[in-house]
């Protein structure tokens, strides 16, 4: 109790925690976002720079380290 824990954050009144997590989007949300198709967005994840992390056998892939890597490959051709 009172104890501080590396990740949690103190939210309101006593002892209710919640975790300070990043958020993770899967290959069909950005198969929506960039109106491509699924098979083309697992070979986005293949991408040595592409923030994706492979979990058994699903991607999840960083929302913001995603909006990064977008915004900086702006102008310039992924060969897949």
């Amino acid at each position: 109790m009172g104890r501080s824990v590396e990740g949690l954050e103190a939210q309101g009144e006593g002892n209710k925690r919640i975790l300070d997590l990043e958020e993770y989007i899967t290959v069909q949300d950005v198969c929506n976002h960039l109106k491509i198709k699924e098979r083309t967005v697992y070979k986005i994840c293949a991408i040595s720079s592409f923030p994706a992390i492979k979990i058994g056998k699903t991607y999840r892939i960083n929302k913001n380290q995603y909006e990064k890597w977008l915004k900086s490959n702006i102008g310039k051709t992924i060969l897949l």
